[in-house]
């Protein structure tokens, strides 16, 4: 049977100082017997998965808290209150002195999240359109996606995870079809919507004006030539030599 902490073990566990990682915060610790509790509180998104390293600092150097248990190593998910049970005298090894705890937090996963919204939107055919979200890993690349009822219309090419994107429509949009932007990131085995695309809400798709008055400019010429051609066409098929503008008769002389 191991030995509890000595007192003067005790006296050193009380002045431990602590060194967290950006996504770890409140971390504090309390003695058990011969183990040391430690807890603190991880990222905001309790669907975001990292690998949690906890060590410790002794004046000779710095060391991986080897013998523990509880919410360190990989797939720990983010929250409140997590737990990490140290057998310290394992590790310590009769060591006596100044100790500090860190914890390094490595995030690995993080689900995107749309902050922008396109439901009930009417967009014109000729713009572009910016999508907005959070999440995700800082160095992956994310894949934006044009569906209508579900029926895959345009891939767009990755970009890079910055929270936002601006895509042009595709020509062809017909305009009283519901459309809907998805996008798609992340990867991680231990949760099956990592790979499972985000939605930013259905949005119709309503013709310019430029379009509609070069459409009907296009008629009109068309239309025009087609008249002149069965003007100027010889009843028997054959084609008539153009006779040109008739003459105006000459004004009378005062």
């Amino acid at each position: 049977m191991r030995k509890p902490l000595t007192p003067l073990m005790l006296f050193l566990a009380a002045s431990f100082g602590s060194v967290q990682a950006q996504d770890v915060s409140n971390l504090n610790f309390v003695q058990d017997k011969s183990n040391i509790i430690i807890t603190y509180d991880l990222g905001e998104n309790n669907d975001a998965l990292y690998t949690i390293e906890p060590f410790f600092v002794t004046d000779t150097g710095k060391n991986p808290i080897a013998s523990a248990t509880g919410d360190l190593g990989t797939d720990i998910s983010g929250g409140k209150r997590k737990t990490i049970v140290w057998k310290a005298i394992n590790d310590l090894q009769g060591y006596k002195g100044g100790l500090k705890i860190e914890i390094k937090s490595t995030l690995t996963f993080a689900p995107l999240i749309p902050i922008s919204t396109m439901t009930g939107q009417s967009v014109k055919s000729k713009r572009s359109v910016e999508l907005q979200w959070k999440g995700g890993l800082p160095n992956e690349y994310v894949t934006a996606t044009l569906y209508s009822n579900d029926r895959l219309i345009k891939a767009y090419d990755p970009v890079k995870n910055t929270g936002k994107a601006t895509l042009d429509l595709p020509k062809g949009l017909l305009p009283h079809n519901e459309y809907e932007f998805r996008l798609t990131g992340g990867n991680s085995q231990k949760r099956s919507s990592a790979n499972q695309p985000i939605h930013f809400g259905r949005f119709l798709v309503k013709k310019s004006n430029g379009a509609m008055i070069s459409a009907l400019g296009g008629g009109g010429v068309l239309a025009g030539a087609l008249v002149y051609f069965l003007i100027s066409a010889d009843p028997a098929g054959g084609k008539k030599d153009d006779p040109g503008l008739p003459d105006f008769p000459a004004l009378p002389e005062n």
